[in-house]
């Protein structure tokens, strides 16, 4: 992974690269849910999957800083004691007409691609925050964490995730956003195996590369028929 993809690790959770929020009424969200499933008719076309163990926990829409709409679904894993153990953080958003100037810039911000279901998509992983962290007032963040915390589930500590990204069109003014996280335990795990191994470190595509295979296992992207 490149360094770029390093600082990653610092915002993936915390989304404040934007300014202040306007406040904004809810927005009916326009995909479907069908079982471990989010079905999406437009922008773009498709139906994004998750483990069958995995819990809806519900949606919010909404306009991000009056400077785009944006539509998240959320899916968690979680023991008894409803600490997660896994998040399937689900997002379609595009720029308002209000402006017209604006893309998305991951080809020079996050040029790294992998392929998820056969889709070209950018990718980062990284390591943030979980439980206790303030997300900045507005953000998408911040909606996540409380539609998490309203179904009286709670993230870990510190969390490990992965963020995979489509732009499906020429003009860069749409994205699909999908986060996958899971604690760290996973990561503390194979840090320790490797170290016995007698490895004198551990580098970043140590960490990196088997925390995207588990995500990348774990979703799917297929045509919205399709089930």
């Amino acid at each position: 992974m490149t360094h770029r993809a390093a600082l990653f690790a610092a915002a993936i959770l915390a989304c404040c690269i934007t300014p202040p929020a306007i406040a904004q009424m809810p927005l009916a969200p326009e995909r479907t849910v069908e079982a471990n499933s989010i079905v999406s008719e437009r922008d773009p076309e498709v139906r994004v999957s998750v483990p069958e163990t995995a819990v809806y926990v519900g949606a919010t829409r909404w306009h991000l800083y009056d400077v785009a709409d944006a539509e998240v679904h959320v899916f968690v894993e979680a023991g008894e004691d409803r600490l997660v153990e896994r998040f399937y953080w689900i997002q379609f958003e595009q720029y308002l007409p209000s402006r017209p100037d604006a893309r998305y810039d991951y080809p020079e911000s996050n040029p790294e691609t992998a392929t998820l279901s056969g889709r070209s998509v950018h990718v980062s992983a990284g390591f943030g925050p979980g439980s206790g962290h303030q997300s900045r007032p507005g953000s998408d963040s911040e909606a996540f964490r409380r539609l998490v915390a309203d179904n009286g589930y709670l993230l870990p500590r510190a969390m490990a995730s992965v963020r995979f990204v489509e732009l499906f069109e020429p003009t860069q003014r749409k994205e699909l956003m999908i986060i996958y996280g899971e604690d760290m335990t996973a990561t503390v795990q194979a840090v320790g195996e490797t170290l016995r191994s007698g490895a004198e470190g551990v580098t970043a595509d140590d960490l990196y590369a088997p925390l995207i295979e588990r995500a990348r296992s774990r979703i799917a992207l297929d045509p919205p028929g399709n089930d």
